[in-house]
């Protein structure tokens, strides 16, 4: 497994060599080569124009065989400060030496750093990531609950106001439902002395008009 990483190198008038050799930075067991690929380069701003800069490139190649050769040539004009150069060479399990052989810069080369990794320990990186993102989840969850227990308090007062509201609520339907029960009976017993009234005023009526005739009849047997 293999990860990609970019590599700047810088000459000038005052550094003339930059060489690429990641053993002397820190070797570790996990990585089984390196390489850098070697993209661009670039010369510029140019203070001097019309200044031809050559770059050359050592390193070694099958065997052990030496290689010394010039990698590009830029050069600037009055008109444009800046030049560059494309490539696309790869140099492949050894290191690799630039050095500005004519001219004064400044020099910018562009490459990509590749490291061969083992297997187990690409696993055991991503074992590491994984278990960090467990860990902010569980951590981002737990930050919930914790607003979500100090956020009930109102609701379960809301909730028991509700259910207070609704108790009222039923004992007014029973209340109601008493008096519905009751007005029946009471309107009977109403509307039986009502009756009974009715009856008394009546035959008040009819000894009045009883007394009345019987006086009648009196008076015309004292005539006759």
């Amino acid at each position: 497994m293999s990860k990609e990483y970019l590599w700047v190198g810088k000459l000038d008038k005052n550094t003339k060599v930059v060489v690429f050799n990641p053993l002397e930075e820190g070797e570790t067991d996990a990585i089984i080569s390196h390489s850098l690929l070697v993209k661009k380069v670039l010369l510029g701003p140019c203070k001097d124009s019309q200044e031809l800069n050559v770059i050359e490139i050592e390193t070694e190649g099958y065997l052990d065989d030496e290689i010394k050769t010039t990698l590009c040539c830029l050069q600037s004009t009055d008109d444009k400060k800046f030049d560059q150069c494309s490539v696309d060479l790869l140099v492949t399990h050894n290191e690799a030496k630039f050095t500005l052989v004519e001219g004064s810069g400044p020099i910018t080369i562009f490459g990509q750093h590749l490291a061969e990794y083992l297997e187990d320990e690409i696993i055991s990186e991503n074992g590491d990531e994984e278990a960090e993102e467990e860990q902010v989840s569980l951590e981002l969850t737990g930050k919930k609950r914790k607003g979500k227990k100090t956020g009930g308090l109102p609701k379960k007062i809301a909730k028991m106001e509700v259910s207070h509201e609704e108790e009222d609520n039923e004992d007014e339907d029973e209340d109601e439902d008493e008096e519905e029960q009751v007005t029946p009976e009471k309107l009977k017993k109403k509307g039986g002395s009502i009756k009974k009234e009715k009856m008394d005023i009546s035959a008040m009526k009819e000894k009045e008009k009883d007394g009345k005739v019987s006086k009648k009849k009196e008076k015309m047997r004292k005539k006759l």
